[in-house]
């Protein structure tokens, strides 16, 4: 003989365990929402480091962010903060390589950058030039090293963007001799705000990246 089973719905019931459901999701969406702004804000704080300026020996201006790290750069030279300036260089983009191949002129990029430092007040002879493109903050370090173990450096200020100011100071640190100071200044004409990044298209794609790269610097060069 069949057993029969009775089910009985109460819709009160069913009503009151969705309602409680409902209530503890918005619960912890709100708490999300709530809490999105001081989390992203913490991974802001990360990837952004200023030092206090004091006197140095050189100003090194890392290449990319032309010309807002230059502009930055040119007014530490001006005020004072060391007599030399050191640029890095990247290799011309396959764009501008495919023009010249086409027999358009392109403005060198390296000229502009040394054209806008001496409009700027930075003579010629106080800006001294890597002598191989670099690809990588890694390279640069290695190259900016050997030059300052070469002059007898010991005081060196960073000057790049506000967002790559904590991977920079990171790659240099490692490079540099122990007893070499370094001082990382982020440009201001472009800040990265850790509060707001994520509200502005440019500091978050730039911020976003970033976070990537830093994550891979940590843990291949280890």
């Amino acid at each position: 003989m069949k057993e029969t089973y009775t089910i009985i719905i109460r819709p009160r019931r069913v009503l009151a365990a969705g309602a409680a459901l409902a209530g503890a999701l918005a619960v912890v969406a709100a708490g999300l929402w709530l809490a999105q702004a001081p989390l992203l804000g913490l991974v802001g704080d990360q990837l952004l480091h200023e030092d206090p300026m004091a006197d140095a020996d050189v100003i090194v201006v890392l290449s990319g962010g032309t010309p807002a790290r230059e502009i930055e750069a040119a007014d530490l030279y001006r005020a004072g903060y060391a007599p030399r300036v050191v640029l890095t260089a990247g290799p011309p983009r396959a764009s501008v390589t495919a023009l010249r191949d086409r027999g358009v002129r392109v403005p060198n990029l390296l000229e502009e950058r040394l054209r806008y430092m001496a409009e700027l007040g930075v003579p010629r002879e106080a800006i001294s030039v890597m002598p191989e493109p670099v690809l990588s903050t890694m390279q640069e370090s290695e190259l900016v090293s050997v030059w300052v173990r070469e002059h007898g450096h010991e005081r060196v200020i960073l000057v790049t963007s506000g967002y790559h100011t904590a991977r920079a100071r990171w790659v240099f640190q490692r490079a540099l001799d122990d007893h070499v100071s370094l001082r990382v200044r982020p440009d201001s004409l472009e800040p990265f705000d850790p509060q707001l990044w994520w509200r502005d298209r440019n500091m978050l794609r730039n911020g976003l990246f970033e976070w990537q790269k830093l994550i891979f610097y940590r843990l291949w060069y280890r």
